[in-house]
């Protein structure tokens, strides 16, 4: 009988199998730890910056001005308004110059010595006029109160002052602040007017007023110091400022 032999497998080699529990080498550790610390100071620099930023371009905002030359040299800050807005001193400013042009007859035409033999109104019959000054000023006076106006102003001035035989002079004691309201300013004036013939004193008026003006588009001179009309000339010095009277009335 043959001898059978079990054959027996080798003996399998053991493999032992390790656990690793670091995912960073001990060695390593401090590199990464100093990558780390980089990366947070950046960021953190970084933030500091942008807020340094922010604050900076805040406080400039805040101090950032727009500066214009006025007419007589004078340099002032510019503010953003509405387009209704006007200043206190532009609105005083406009109607001190009506008042003169208005209210001071003394029978001349400006720049020469010729009498002024006044403008007759249209469509008016018996020859209703008013002093040259006068008739310039009232466009600065809201059309249909205009006509109105140069009527009643035709019966207050003096036959004798077309003649050169009169004169009056206004002086102005108190122009109010304006009062704003929407796009309309009522403005108080005290005031006195002093009719003076060439005899002397004749008449003194007391001027106690209440203005109300509105806004409209300024008056352009469009050829400047160039413009060979001096009515033009005047016009744009009474409205420039974008202003027109809708009312007078007694205080």
């Amino acid at each position: 009988m043959n001898n059978i032999r079990k054959k027996t497998q080798p003996p399998s080699p053991s493999f032992e199998l390790k656990t690793k529990s670091d995912l960073v080498h001990v060695k390593d550790t401090n590199k990464v730890v100093v990558v780390f610390t980089l990366l947070a100071s950046s960021i953190i620099i970084s933030s500091l910056a942008s807020l340094i930023l922010v604050f900076t371009n805040h406080a400039l905002a805040q101090k950032q001005r727009i500066y214009v030359e006025q007419p007589n040299g004078l340099i002032e800050a510019a503010s953003e308004q509405d387009a209704d807005y006007r200043s206190n001193e532009v609105i005083k400013q406009t109607l001190s110059n009506w008042l003169y042009l208005t209210w001071e007859w003394d029978g001349r035409i400006s720049g020469s010595e010729e009498l002024d033999r006044g403008v007759n109104l249209k469509n008016e019959p018996n020859n209703v006029k008013v002093p040259s000054k006068v008739y310039a000023a009232s466009y600065l006076i809201e059309d249909g109160f205009r006509q109105e106006f140069l009527k009643g102003m035709s019966q207050l001035v003096p036959k004798s002052v077309y003649q050169g035989d009169l004169t009056s002079n206004l002086n102005i004691y108190d122009i109010s602040d304006p009062v704003r309201n929407k796009d309309k300013y009522e403005v108080q004036v005290v005031a006195t007017r002093i009719d003076i013939s060439t005899s002397g004193e004749e008449a003194q008026t007391k001027f106690n007023k209440i203005f109300v003006f509105e806004t409209i588009e300024p008056y352009r001179l469009v050829l400047g110091e160039s413009e060979p009309s001096a009515f033009r000339k005047q016009l744009n010095q009474l409205m420039k400022n974008g202003l027109i009277i809708t009312e007078i009335r007694n205080i």
